[in-house]
């Protein structure tokens, strides 16, 4: 709901957390919800190796084309084939009509040469006992039985020590 506010506001965004924190999904609901609530035009741009944003032009005209207040979201924006989306958010500075939603790596995000006048960090939330208990309580929904399995037990194995991308894990452990 921050992002979405802030980017709502013109504001520039960009979600961090380890893998499996939820920062693709969250910028797919954010984008699904701008979409929806006929906010403006979404680009969106998924991570693939094979698909770098080549022409920033290209992308500029689209920009400038779009009606409303246009969401431009790029996952994975540190790595190479995304940087450009940085520079596009540069020539953008100011304007009103566009917003900058990016995701990365908390670590790749921290080691790259991102602007200083960057983006909105947000970071990911860790995951909570609360969110375990929801997340059992909804599972349980549909079944006859009980899951055997306390919040309390899901939430310490999904988020041990070296255990990444808690909220993926624990998804699948109730699925």
């Amino acid at each position: 709901a921050r992002a979405q506010r802030r980017l709502g506001a013109g504001e520039d965004v960009v979600l961090t957390g380890p893998p499996g924190s939820g920062k693709s999904t969250t910028c797919k609901r954010i984008a699904v919800a701008w979409h929806r609530n006929d906010r403006g035009t979404v680009l969106y741009r998924e991570p693939d190796g094979e698909r770098s944003l080549q022409s920033v032009p290209a992308l500029r005209r689209a920009v400038d084309a779009a009606a409303g207040h246009t969401l431009v979201v790029v996952e994975d924006v540190v790595d190479p084939g995304a940087r450009r989306a940085l520079d596009l958010r540069a020539e953008f500075a100011g304007r009103d009509d566009v917003s900058f939603l990016f995701d990365a790596r908390t670590a790749a995000w921290e080691g790259a040469d991102t602007p200083t006048d960057g983006p909105t960090r947000l970071s990911m939330p860790t995951l909570s006992v609360d969110d375990c208990e929801a997340l059992l309580a909804r599972a349980a929904e549909g079944r006859e039985s009980p899951l055997p399995l306390s919040a309390a037990e899901l939430h310490d194995e999904v988020s041990g020590e070296g255990t990444a991308g808690g909220f993926v894990v624990a998804a699948h452990r109730v699925a």
